[in-house]
């Protein structure tokens, strides 16, 4: 897939600044749902930060016995950083100043970080430029266009939708999609031709004889 495709098929529009803003945040998700015991905090945060990410545990579980579960996990079977309930009280942790929120941002990143999408396309700690977005997105060619339809058709009533890509070569150079419900108009008289001429072959193939 070229750079082009890639923006294109996410729907990123605007000025090359902003789509390389928009590729270069990070705003993808990586699970990991491995089982970390106080061996392994002590291996992902080093020596002070485990120790004080610990403390903090034992503290809270004074407050609240229900935190001994978590805590007893993180000395026995392990404990899944990236579910939702541990993200939630981490951050509960935090709100009520058994840890600091580096230690809260360092655990929960134990089992959910973040990576761009440029750096799903390209990599990861790789970073796009503005100039590396216009020249990608420059002019090209349209040689042919490719169209993918979802149809629902009956007596009772129809629907299409369309998307079309006008491709450069193999590479696809633009997306574009349109819907028509029930015989509304399509975009344009040359989209309305070819909905006109789909649904006549379908009422002819549904047709019951």
């Amino acid at each position: 897939m070229t750079l082009r495709e890639f923006i294109v098929l996410h729907g990123l529009r605007g000025t090359p600044e902003q789509i390389a803003e928009a590729l270069n945040s990070k705003c993808v998700p990586i699970y990991n749902s491995e089982l970390y015991t106080s061996t392994g905090l002590i291996m992902e945060l080093g020596p002070d930060l485990a120790r004080q990410a610990l403390a903090g545990l034992e503290a809270a579980m004074a407050a609240d016995p229900l935190l001994r579960s978590q805590y007893d996990k993180l000395n026995s079977t392990g404990l899944d950083f990236s579910h939702p309930l541990t993200q939630e009280f981490i951050d509960n942790l935090q709100r009520a100043g058994f840890i600091s929120e580096e230690i809260a941002n360092e655990l929960k990143a134990i089992g959910i970080r973040y990576i761009s999408l440029y750096e799903q396309f390209a990599g990861e700690g790789a970073v796009i430029t503005p100039e590396e977005v216009e020249a990608a997105l420059q002019p090209q060619p349209v040689t042919g266009k490719r169209i993918e339809m979802k149809i629902a058709y009956d007596p009772f009533g129809n629907s299409f939708e369309v998307v079309e890509y006008e491709l450069s070569g193999h590479a696809i150079y633009s997306r574009s999609s349109w819907i028509v419900v029930n015989n509304s108009q399509a975009p344009d008289e040359k989209k309305q031709q070819f909905v006109q001429a789909i649904s006549a072959l379908l009422n002819d193939y549904i047709r019951v004889e």
